[in-house]
């Protein structure tokens, strides 16, 4: 039973801070081999996996349990996506169940509440008692007069620029449990429930940047956007973290970049000029928008990569082989298609054709 688990756990191994490397280790281990299971007994673990947090180059002083969701496409990483996690208190004195955004590109308090509010405001609460304020993790000062042998007075009092102040703020929903009241607490619905609300909301980032949707049929004549001013041969810069929806890996695709990438191109394939697929309703013929560089990879440049100078118009057998085909076909495809605009990737972007490999995974 995972209360069982979480009890053996608040009153065994913590404060994390004052256990020696051995005992950490037995700790670590603990949770890996058993704390873990009884996890993943609760959740579908085609859709999530566990992750196990004890220590980075100096003990945690919360050590946590990761929830992450599988599926490509969304951002689900502790550093700067989104993720349930189970965090023990500083003290040991008790844990919550949360919803958490990652931190580690977020410098202030503020910047972390700024990102997390829209989401708490518009997500899902499974029961009154979740809540989406900021959590209560730290412990209050102790008098070293009243308490001089309580060896928890060696534990720092943390400011609000600590680790455990972050995760704190980086609370989206979530539901904290004092040690005495675990027993009588309904800790396997609590945690189900906050990851069917994970689930749930994924699935809506997930669905706000569809490719079918993106990819439906443009608009308008060949001849509508050949005048291309020149401020617009540059791409603007990306936008940071902030102004992207967490858990995206990036942005909404822009479907002008798109449709103007295929404009340019006459509506033809630009692997293979030949390649015939259907004609539109305004009689050009049906193409496919593709991103030479991922969108995934939006946030390693300086420069937007959904620009039309990134998208190339594809047939649909082309955009398909370029993603699934054998590693040698796609290889191909790619060195033609980086040398048509070797120049703008290289003095735009700064990237390679080693580079593309490495994304493409060829």
């Amino acid at each position: 039973m995972l209360k069982e688990k979480l009890a053996y756990v608040l009153n065994n191994f913590l404060p994390n801070r004052l256990l020696s490397d051995s005992q950490r280790t037995i700790f670590k281990r603990y949770l890996i081999n058993d704390f873990s299971k009884e996890i993943s007994r609760l959740i579908d673990n085609d859709l999530f996996e566990i992750s196990v947090h004890t220590a980075v180059g100096r003990p945690a002083d919360i050590p946590w349990v990761g929830i992450h969701y599988r599926k490509d496409g969304f951002d689900s990483s502790s550093q700067t996506g989104v993720y349930v996690a189970i965090l023990f208190k500083v003290l040991g004195d008790g844990v919550a169940f949360t919803l958490q955004q990652g931190t580690d590109k977020l410098s202030s308090i503020g910047s972390i509440k700024e990102k997390v509010r829209p989401i708490s405001n518009t997500i899902r609460l499974p029961s009154l008692d979740f809540k989406t304020t900021p959590l209560s993790l730290r412990p209050l000062p102790f008098d070293k007069t009243v308490f001089p042998n309580d060896p928890r007075t060696s534990i720092q009092i943390f400011t609000n620029s600590s680790r455990p102040a972050k995760y704190e703020a980086a609370n989206i929903l979530g539901k904290e449990y004092d040690m005495e009241y675990i027993q009588n607490s309904d800790l396997e619905g609590d945690l189900t429930s906050l990851v069917r609300v994970y689930n749930e909301w994924v699935n809506s980032i997930l669905t706000s940047d569809l490719e079918d949707r993106y990819q439906e049929s443009i608009s308008g004549s060949s001849n509508e956007n050949n005048e291309i001013k020149h401020e617009e041969t540059v791409p603007p810069d990306r936008l940071n973290r902030l102004q992207v929806r967490s858990g995206s890996l990036h942005p909404p695709r822009n479907r002008k970049e798109g449709d103007l990438a295929i404009k340019l191109a006459d509506f033809l394939c630009e692997m293979d000029s030949d390649h015939r697929t259907f004609n539109l309703s305004g009689g050009k013929q049906f193409m496919e928008k593709h991103h030479l560089i991922p969108m995934e990879q939006y946030f390693n440049f300086e420069k937007s990569v959904d620009h039309y100078l990134n998208i190339y118009s594809l047939c649909p057998t082309c955009h398909r082989k370029i993603h699934y085909g054998e590693k040698e076909d796609r290889k191909e495809m790619l060195e033609i298609l980086y040398g048509m605009r070797k120049t703008n990737y290289q003095e735009i972007y700064g990237i390679q054709l080693n580079d593309l490999f490495r994304y493409y995974n060829v």
